[in-house]
């Protein structure tokens, strides 16, 4: 799930089964329901870009956007959450490598503030981790 001008921008993502919603349209809560529906089933795994676009390696803060509330509320309990962390780099090799770092959730998260602040703390790691690599 990820804004209408990212999905515009990186128009590649809707054949991995990424499908865009409107900031501020009716439709979004529609979106929103539909995104929740899917993480009741455990067979599913639902992609979410909660900050609304795809930020910068040297980005210092990640901020999530109020949708993610309404699925929290209404999938409560029913996923499980895995932070997931990507850096391109293109200095240290001839072509571009992806670094991925995935992070099991310790717990449900009941607000979206909980569920960035524990996001923010790992991104901080995982980036100074990565610039310590590259350098």
């Amino acid at each position: 799930m990820i804004l209408e001008a990212t999905g515009k921008k990186f128009w590649f993502l809707k054949y991995l089964g990424a499908y865009t919603v409107q900031k501020g349209s009716k439709d979004i809560i529609t979106s929103l329901n539909y995104t929740a529906e899917l993480l009741a089933d455990p067979n599913n795994l639902v992609l979410i870009f909660p900050q609304g676009t795809l930020y910068s390696n040297f980005a210092d803060d990640i901020h999530f956007q109020g949708g993610l509330a309404k699925i929290l509320k209404h999938a409560a309990g029913m996923f499980q959450t895995v932070f997931s962390i990507t850096f391109v780099e293109n200095m240290q090799f001839k072509k571009p490598s992806a670094t991925i770092n995935l992070k099991i959730a310790d717990r449900d998260y009941q607000s979206v503030e909980e569920l960035q602040k524990d996001y923010q703390l790992y991104y901080q790691v995982i980036k100074l981790a990565q610039s310590k690599n590259v350098v």
